[in-house]
């Protein structure tokens, strides 16, 4: 049975109230030890908890995602993520700050890494990881005209798929990578046609790994990130 956990509002601070949600969410996990896959309550329930309203609780929820405190299963709800992902993606952003690493170098190291997780999910994705991408892949379809909502969707596809390949490590230096290109995603995703290049490429990598077959797979990835690479380097240079 999935544990949950309820919350409730701190004293009230100077800072945004959803930036003093996502705070008192981190360390209610940190002061009870809370360990990765415990279920987060639903917006509804936070929102009752809190004191707030649900737009607060969606908020505070993206920072946490974008963080890496907690992870979005599609149709399962959202879960507070291996906190060895979370201390990497710290050590990543880190590392890329000090050293002046931009976007686009991050991206050159996400892509052979999604190449082989499409290889990887091709061989080895269950039924039930072949239903929750095509959820994923619906979802992101719905809400090509929505920039926003369907980043969420594309980061939910490419952690699925990541989840799908069935090697803990390389979900562990995938969720940080995508992570931090995400500022600059809702810049490429609003770009003429991109969205719907994407969700076009997210289907053809799905059904090649529903059908598991490798080869197709990767290819339909390598295109993915090829068109992906080349707007993140459009909108930067442009910067």
């Amino acid at each position: 049975m999935e544990k949950t956990v309820s919350f409730e509002l701190s004293k009230i601070k100077r800072n945004p109230l959803y930036e003093q949600v996502a705070d008192d969410i981190i360390q209610k996990i940190i002061d009870e030890g809370l360990v990765d896959g415990t279920k987060i309550p639903s917006e509804r329930d936070m929102s009752e908890q809190f004191g707030v309203s649900r737009v607060v609780i969606r908020e505070a929820m993206k920072v946490l995602v974008k963080n890496g405190m907690v992870v979005v299963e599609p149709g399962r709800g959202t879960f507070i993520a291996d906190q060895t992902s979370v201390s990497l993606h710290k050590a990543l952003d880190l590392v890329c700050r000090i050293q002046g690493i931009d976007s686009y170098k991050v991206m050159e190291v996400r892509i052979p890494l999604e190449i082989l997780a499409a290889g990887l999910a091709a061989q080895r994705a269950d039924q039930n990881d072949i239903k929750v991408l095509n959820a994923c892949v619906e979802e992101c379809e719905t809400n090509l005209k929505d920039v926003e909502k369907f980043i969420a969707s594309d980061e939910k596809f490419h952690l699925g798929l990541a989840e799908a390949a069935k090697n803990e490590l390389l979900l562990a230096l995938l969720q940080p990578l995508v992570n931090l290109i995400q500022m600059v995603r809702a810049k490429t995703a609003g770009l003429p046609n991109a969205a719907m290049s994407a969700s076009h490429l997210h289907r053809k990598v799905y059904e090649a790994i529903k059908n598991h077959d490798v080869k197709a797979a990767q290819e339909a990835m390598q295109e993915h990130m090829q068109i992906t690479g080349g707007l993140l380097y459009k909108v930067m240079s442009e910067d």
